[in-house]
């Protein structure tokens, strides 16, 4: 496992893994929801410290919490843009952008 950095920027990488059973990865990776039960969300790694987590995202921001896509699809999370940003609390609590497909600390 990769050190714990709350700062840490790193670029999006798709993984066609399934979805980790231990709730940890390598920071920034993105996993695509094969069965579609979550389309509409953006499965990540934690870019601080790889914990598993979820945002909703769609072209129009929908109710919060959710986040717009402003360019890009989550199918190609290396062109992903999202607004506003990502805080990823019950972990290290990463703060930060994803932009053009990089996970950038604030």
């Amino acid at each position: 496992m990769s050190p714990v950095d709350p700062k840490r920027t790193v670029a999006a990488s798709r993984t066609d893994d399934a979805w980790p059973d231990g709730g940890h990865a390598a920071p920034g990776a993105v996993y695509i929801d094969r069965d579609e039960t979550y389309k509409d969300h953006l499965l990540f790694a934690c870019p601080g410290c790889g914990r598993m987590g979820s945002i909703r995202a769609e072209r129009v921001k929908p109710p919060s919490p959710s986040w717009q896509i402003v360019a890009g699809e989550l199918a190609a999370p290396e062109s992903l843009t999202l607004a506003p940003s990502i805080h990823c609390v019950g972990c290290c609590g990463w703060h930060g952008y994803l932009r053009n497909g990089v996970f950038e600390s604030c």
